[in-house]
């Protein structure tokens, strides 16, 4: 609690059947891509109009979650910044890289995650996960290449050979 303001942090439920009736002045909605509903960021969203000046935060990675929450944020960004939506409430804040070819060049993992410059064991831990992720990439295509045509295999065999060669430029 803030003395001087007598306001809170306080963690809330993820819930949205136990999150009605509050009060919140602010909402941090992390882990976006999880959500596979707007229940409980609609249900979090009536508190807000209850205070002046309420703020919302919407915090994730891209993850795996489809056709939900974050693909329609996502959108809505997207036409905020194309001009296609005018949002003077809405400050979109993507960080990412540009195309798949840039995954192996470390340099470019700073476009996607701006904080690696600040944490340097983050972005070790990204580069051992980095490396499984090409060891275990190998291995799946080895073991796909009998069931699939020729050119497939060519094409994901072409896939892994980028990632790898873009790897081993990095960091020189």
């Amino acid at each position: 609690t803030n003395l001087k303001t007598n306001s809170q942090i306080a963690f809330r439920t993820s819930n949205a059947k136990s999150s009605d009736g509050l009060r919140v002045g602010a909402i941090v909605y992390d882990e976006c891509h999880q959500y596979e509903s707007w229940k409980l960021i609609d249900v979090m969203k009536t508190g807000l109009g209850k205070v002046d000046c309420p703020r919302e935060f919407y915090i994730t990675t891209d993850g795996l979650v489809r056709d939900s929450v974050l693909d329609e944020l996502k959108n809505k960004a997207q036409m905020i910044l194309t001009g296609q939506l005018e949002d003077g409430e809405t400050l979109p804040f993507i960080c990412k890289i540009d195309s798949e070819e840039e995954v192996g060049n470390k340099d470019n993992w700073f476009k996607a995650n701006p904080s690696l410059y600040y944490r340097p064991s983050l972005l070790k831990q990204i580069e051992k996960e980095y490396q499984d992720y090409k060891k275990t990439m190998e291995v799946k295509v080895k073991s796909i290449t009998p069931s699939v045509k020729k050119d497939e295999a060519l094409e994901m065999y072409e896939i892994i050979n980028i990632v790898e060669n873009k790897g081993e430029d990095y960091g020189n």
